[in-house]
């Protein structure tokens, strides 16, 4: 399993790639209901390019816990723990 702040530090780099935010803005405590721009058309591509980078495959019922940085990286984790 990648390391957590590399984990981390790919999530940011998504999330501020996908939200057209400054690469430098922090994302540690963003989240889907606090961001205008996090809409679900990028939800879905962030799922996407998450499945891709890491190799995992998220279903349905991970979706609800992946609208904030926080929960993102949680379930990431947990899915590369399974994957071991």
């Amino acid at each position: 399993m990648p390391l957590l702040d590399d984990i981390n530090q790919k999530i940011a780099t998504l999330l501020r790639s996908l939200l057209d935010l400054p690469l430098d803005a922090p994302v540690e405590e963003l989240s889907r209901a606090a961001c205008g721009k996090w809409d679900s058309l990028v939800q879905v591509a962030l799922i996407a390019l998450l499945e891709d980078s890491f190799d995992v495959e998220f279903v349905i019922d991970d979706y609800p816990g992946m609208e904030s940085f926080s929960g993102i990286s949680s379930a990431l984790k947990a899915k590369l723990a399974k994957s071991e």
